[in-house]
């Protein structure tokens, strides 16, 4: 099993909604180094929006997220 230092990101319950439709409900996730990584689900399931809110596209409504070690808590509802 790969440690902690293998980890390059990690999603903490990150939750998106656009105007009363929850889009991602407290997703929760691990990426590795050297490992191969999928994000797989049904039409509208969140996959895009959630590769927005990594990307810095779109602002996420809660949650937290670390790349590298370095931590991106969420903010107050509407900021990125």
């Amino acid at each position: 099993m790969s440690g902690d230092q293998d980890v390059i990101l990690k999603l903490e319950d990150v939750s998106k909604v656009y105007s009363g439709t929850v889009a991602v409900k407290r997703a929760n996730f691990e990426v590795r180094k050297g490992a191969v990584n999928v994000l797989v689900g049904e039409n509208g399931a969140g996959k895009s929006t959630l590769m927005k809110i990594i990307a810095g596209v779109e602002s996420r409504h809660s949650g937290a997220f670390c790349w590298t070690a370095r931590r991106f808590p969420s903010r107050h509802p509407g900021m990125r």
